[in-house]
């Protein structure tokens, strides 16, 4: 979120209804494309509270720590919402204090507070357990957002009620200061973070139960009524502290601007079932659908350790870009002794598609040297990021004076004074020239927001710029847009282009148009370029590196040149003259970065500086600010082969020229400033007009017309080369590769690879014979058939080995060992092409790689948290029922997706005023109690139980809830009345009467049941069975209209249930055929009419004959035969049977008989029929008989007892 816990309203926001209708999505807000002014408005409510004064900002013991924080800001038009933990806030210009604690909005355009809005907030003080606020923080309100028809916001802290109205830890507020009735939900701790999409509320934090169920640290809630949603079932679990003082909690969210993508960070190892350590992204929008999900996108960065006191979570910032491109992200975390730990640093990742997988990297790291960042914000001019930091642009601070074993609390070189607050390039993260300081320091700025034409700055000090211009805003401040900077972005270089190339103290111009250079023309424009060290133009400047180990900048006026700045003394590096800075002498001259002295044949492209140094061969780059002039304090290799030859680059389209010392011109193909070195073409041999071995620089300006690019070499691999392998002379794949080609694979191991160097190099590789990596990346096509399988990677190296497959890594083993195996299988992949990656890196001794690639069924994914509640159900007693003794068994069922737990049994007297509930002991009082019941298979999805009451005499109300094992709750309890009466039983019998049908009377198919039943206390029901005739396996009617052989009934309608006599009423729908039926009433007190009345009767008419035969004999080698046929009848099927007749038998032993034998009587075998009393059902049989030749003849019977049969099938046995 921008700031520490903020929410960005204008991202896609959420649907609200109830008092308030729903207004559909917010309008995402305007852009910035320019970095705001400097000075903060003065028409803005001053926030009151003990600020912190002192400004060294270390987190030491010492350090006074303030209480009063700004930390959530939100906009919706001209309304501003303002949260934090603050006491109170004035309107500008009036001394008069609004006591209005944790939460106000205002009106910018007046700067009024909203007099309406005046909600009280109550509890969160003593929720901790942590009276110094060392662990958790200080109370407040940590979230605030706006309803998207901004007639109310959204609020998420500590807070247990709003205006003494119970709301636990959010709540929504309407602007008259009112709560929200029907947004209610319940959270049992602190919500840290809040973040709004279009249909959903998004809460992170240290809470472990939402709305009575187990949800922990991350949960949607429904925008109206604070509902759960079930469907976003990812908690964010696992404490990355090893002894955990602190357990697992999410501490910062941010929604993208188009809503694909929500960003979680804080203490945990997993969100749902997937591995995440500190920083997860999920997709709320999966392709093809589905329920939101954890995103293929995380890095291993934030696994690494920072400063002892930090081993829970140091990201505090997450800020997405205006176009949903890339994520930035900020932290604490104090010094570190691993240099690629991401303490007090910010940091630029890619987003998908551009970016995905695992083992990501970051775009660019922007290191304060060991201060903390808390918030971070995005613009399309800047990035702010707002902390206690006293420099940027310092990744080589000095040794800590109180731990010289450990770099920074030291202004190194190139580092920028930026106390508090800075602006960063987006491009590269360098420093932009804004600096309005925050001074005192303080904790910091920990929430950073923007609107159209507005930045909003929260912090936990009054003032907002150096203390001698004493601008007091209190902890809001609001920079405007009006009369901003621009952040000028990179211009792109194409054909043709002028070249400019400087030689000793003289410029030459050639106009080069891919193929042919003119000959040069004076462009020296009355300059000494004595010292020249290769630059480049854009935006009409020339920055350059020169003489007195500095750097220049210096405007083009048409064919001259305007006036030269010393970059390298105008900035004003940290490390000359700073206070703070140690040791006291500058490390570097000017105290620029390290290496910029040495810099020669320098260009430039999309942000970064390609150069050659004279104390390193290789092409480095490091970033540079268009608007700033500040060259980035780390460089970073960009290509690893041998550069010293090269006396001057420049990039132009998709290619790098390069001066080399052999007199020649060449151009290396580079798209995005990856310098493929093989690719090196001649474009102007030695000896010509120029001799580029002599030159000093060599830059570009843009000139007139247009033509072809060269042609891109082709670098796909396919066929029997279908590996790209590239390979690196570092061992981490480091910038570009120093060579990269097509390699073959080996078909023996499902096209894999193998490689064995021994201790030599890599053939023609141009890499050294340890200290090297390598990728090889492919394509693999998974065919139709194998559809829904797995890739298995079986890989043996020497020494680090990684495999991915689709971006997901399946074997992570980068360490120092020899020869070792290791396994790793993909997820289920669909039918088409994928990507398979192998990355190695060799330390030292032997090297090489041996890789085995098959197809397998999937591995079981394992089991998602589960935040599915159970059912529970109550059997007996039946509703409404009376029991005749004291002892009363209550007995249900659970079930579960996973586990039933247990089942909470409680009893409330309904005969009591108010409520009263079955005690322990034994006895009713008001408070609620409840028992567990005995579960007949705890563990399980499915379990009865039951639970032995003794109760007395009068009228209960059974509650049974049951529980998983997760801990989930049924949110809808099983409830029963019943009625304790140990007074005389009724042994009554009922009695039962038939109206309709009449004996033997022909109905319709449509068959009503009537009658009377009478009792002397009161009937209970009257039970209605139907029996057919035929085979007596399917002789009864089924409550789900099929036959079967157990006797089944179904309840009849009564007229006045409960009553002493009443009529009874049952319609039947039966097939044509002749039925029985037969009547059983039941009183009130379980006694039954024991002589029920039977009637037979016929429904319908039908004289059609059914039909059958035999469609399949099989097993004909087998023990048993089976045969196997269907029956037909226009009405149902009631039975089949089998005549079957052995050929050529003496008449003695010519019929297969029930039992298998041969006999001379011709009987009638049974089958099994698939649907009995259907119109139309499958038969099968299966028989142990002699070997010989058969015939076998169908008979079927439909319900009139109609008899068909079917065409005689012969078969043989051979068994």
């Amino acid at each position: 979120m921008p700031g520490r816990p903020t929410v960005l309203l204008t991202c896609a926001a959420v649907a609200v209804a109830s008092a308030l209708t729903v207004t559909g999505v917010a309008p995402a807000a305007a852009d910035q494309d320019v970095v705001v002014g400097e000075k903060p408005l003065s028409d803005v409510p001053v926030v009151v509270g003990a600020e912190a004064q002192d400004g060294d900002g270390d987190n030491s013991a010492e350090e006074p720590q303030s209480t009063n924080q700004v930390l959530s800001v939100a906009t919706h038009g001209d309304l501003v919402a303002v949260a934090g933990t603050f006491t109170g806030v004035r309107n500008p210009g009036s001394a008069a204090e609004i006591d209005q604690r944790w939460l106000f909005v205002y009106d910018r355009t007046t700067g009024q507070v909203l007099d309406s809005f005046r909600p009280t907030f109550a509890g969160g003080d003593d929720d901790t357990g942590d009276p110094d606020d060392v662990v958790y923080g200080t109370p407040g309100v940590e979230a605030v957002a706006f309803a998207p028809d901004g007639q109310s916001v959204y609020a998420a802290g500590w807070f247990t009620s709003v205006n003494g109205t119970t709301r636990q830890r959010v709540a929504r507020i309407a602007l008259d200061g009112s709560v929200v009735a029907s947004f209610a939900p319940s959270v049992d701790f602190i919500v840290k973070d809040m973040a709004l999409t279009d249909d959903r509320v998004v809460i992170g934090g240290r809470f472990h139960r939402v709305n009575g169920q187990p949800v922990s640290t991350l949960a949607a809630l429904d925008p109206t009524t604070g509902a759960t949603e079930t469907d976003f079932n990812l908690p964010a679990s696992g404490s990355r502290d090893p002894d955990p003082v602190v357990s697992d909690y999410v501490q910062e969210l941010e929604v993208s601007p188009d809503g694909r993508w929500l960003a979680v960070a804080g203490n945990f190892l997993q969100v749902g079932a997937v591995d995440r350590e500190q920083l997860a992204l999920i997709d709320l929008e999966p392709t093809g659908g589905g329920d939101p999900e954890v995103a293929t996108w995380s890095t291993d960065r934030y696994g690494l350790e920072c400063y002892g006191d930090y081993q829970d979570s140091y990201i505090r910032g997450l800020s997405f870009d205006p176009e949903s491109s890339y994520l930035v992200v900020t932290g604490t975390g104090g010094l570190s002794s691993d240099t690629e730990a991401l303490c007090d640093v910010a940091t630029r990742w890619e987003l998908p598609p551009t970016a995905s997988g695992d083992g990501l990297q970051p775009t660019w790291v922007s290191d304060t040297g060991g201060d903390t960042l808390w918030a971070a914000h995005v613009t399309s001019a800047a990035v702010y990021v707002g902390g206690h930091q006293r420099w940027m642009n310092n990744s080589e601070p000095g040794p800590a004076v109180w731990d010289a074993s450990l770099n920074g609390d030291d202004a190194g070189p190139g580092s920028v004074r930026r106390w508090g607050i800075a602006a960063l390039d987006p491009l590269t993260g360098v420093p932009l020239s804004w600096d309005p300081e925050r001074e005192p320091r303080g904790r910091g700025a920990e929430a950073i927001t923007s609107d159209g034409p507005y930045l909003y700055v929260g912090q936990d000090t009054r003032n907002f710029g150096p203390v001698g211009d004493d601008v007091q805003t209190g902890m809001l401040a609001v920079l405007s847009t009006a009369g901003g900077t621009a952040n000028p972005q990179p211009e792109d270089v194409d054909l043709p282009v002028d070249l400019r190339v400087v030689t000793g103290s003289t410029t030459v111009e050639r106009h080069f148009d891919g193929t042919t250079l003119d000959a040069p023309v004076d462009a020296t424009g009355g300059v000494d370029w004595s010292g020249f060290r290769g630059g480049f133009v854009q935006r009409d400047e020339l920055t350059w590196f020169g003489a007195d180990d500095a750097y220049y900048r210096t405007p083009l006026t048409g064919s001259g040149y305007g006036s030269t700045t010393n970059l390298s003394t105008s900035i004003d590096y940290a490390d000359e003259d700073d206070e703070e800075a140690y040791p006291d002498t500058p490390q570097t001259r000017y105290g620029q970065a390290y290496g910029i002295a040495e810099t020669r044949a320098a260009t430039y492209l999309d942000g970064y500086v390609y150069y050659v140094r004279d104390d390193d061969d290789r092409l480095l780059r490091r970033g540079y600010s268009l608007e700033s002039g500040i060259l980035a304090s780390a460089e970073e290799p960009a290509q690893g082969r041998d550069w010293s030859g090269a006396t001057a680059l420049t990039f132009v389209g998709d290619w790098l020229y390069a001066a080399w010392d052999d007199g020649a011109l060449y151009r290396f193909y580079a798209p995005d400033g990856a310098v493929d070195y093989d690719s090196r073409t001649l474009v102007d041999a030695a000896g010509g007009a120029t001799d580029w071995a002599g030159v000093d620089g060599l830059y570009t300006v843009p000139s007139t017309g247009s033509v072809d690019a060269p042609a891109a070499p082709d670098t796909t691999c396919s066929g029997t080369t279908p590996w790209r392998a590239s390979y690196w002379s570092n061992q981490e794949l480091v910038g570009t590769a120093d060579l990269s080609r097509c390699e073959e694979d080996d078909a023996s191991r499902g096209g894999g690879l193998v490689r064995d160097w021994g201790t030599s190099a890599p053939d023609d590789a141009s890499v050294g014979e340890d200290q090297f990596s390598v990728r090889w990346t492919r394509t693999v096509t998974i065919d139709p058939a194998d559809a829904g399988r797995a890739l298995r990677a079986d890989v043996t190296a020497d020494d680090g080995v990684r495999v991915y497959v689709d971006g997901t890594r399946i074997v992570d083993e980068w360490h120092f060992y020899s020869d070792e195996t290791y396994t790793g299988t993909s997820p289920a992949l669909a039918a088409g092409e994928h990507e398979v990656r192998v990355e190695m890196f060799e330390y030292d001794g032997g090297a090489g790689v041996d890789l085995t690639l098959s197809r397998i069924d999937p591995p079981t994914l394992p089991l998602g948290p589960d935040n599915t509640p159970g059912d529970t159900t109550i059997t007996s007693p039946a509703a409404g029922a009376t029991t005749r003794t004291n002892e009363v068994t209550v007995r249900g069922s659970a079930t579960d997706d996973r586990a039933v737990d247990r089942v909470r049994v409680a009893v409330l007297d309904r005969d009591a005023e108010g409520e009263s509930w079955l005690q322990d002991d034994g006895t009713f009082g008001p408070e609620f109690a409840s028992r567990d019941a005995a579960l007949v298979s705890p563990g399980s999805t499915s379990s009865t139980w039951n639970i032995a009451l003794d109760l007395p005499d009068g009228r209960y109300g059974v509650d049974a809830v049951s529980y998983d094992e997760a801990g989930n709750v049924d949110p809808t309890s099983a409830y029963r009345e019943v009625t304790v009466d140990t007074s005389p039983p009724d042994t009554a019998d009922p009695d039962t009467t038939l109206r309709l049908p009449r004996a033997g009377q022909r109905t319709g198919k449509l068959v009503t049941f009537t009658g009377t039943a009478t009792d002397d206390t009161g009937v209970e029901r009257v039970r209605v069975a139907v029996l057919g005739q035929g085979d007596p396996r399917y002789r009864w009617l089924q409550r789900d209209g099929g036959w079967g052989k157990r006797y089944a009934w179904r309840a009849a309608t009564l007229a006045d249930p409960g009553a002493t006599s009443t009529t009874w009423r049952l319609r039947v729908r039966l097939p044509a055929g002749r039925y029985g039926v037969d009547v059983v009433a039941d009183d009130v007190a379980g006694n039954y009419d024991r002589t029920s009345v039977y009637r037979e009767f016929r429904a319908g008419r039908d004289r059609v004959k059914p039909k059958a035969a035999t469609r399949r004999v099989a097993g004909k080698r087998s023990v048993r035969t089976t045969l196997r046929g269907v029956a037909r009848d226009n009405e149902s099927v009631r039975d089949v049977r089998l005549r079957i007749e052995r050929l050529g038998a003496p008449r003695k032993r010519r019929w297969v008989q029930p039992n298998g034998t041969l006999g001379k009587r011709a009987a009638r075998l049974r089958t099994n029929l698939v649907s009995p009393g259907a119109g139309r059902t499958a038969w099968v049989v299966r028989y142990k008989i002699p070997r010989g030749r058969y015939r076998v003849r169908v008979l079927a019977y439909d319900a009139m007892l109609n008899q068909g049969s079917g065409p005689a099938k012969t078969f043989r046995d051979r068994r």
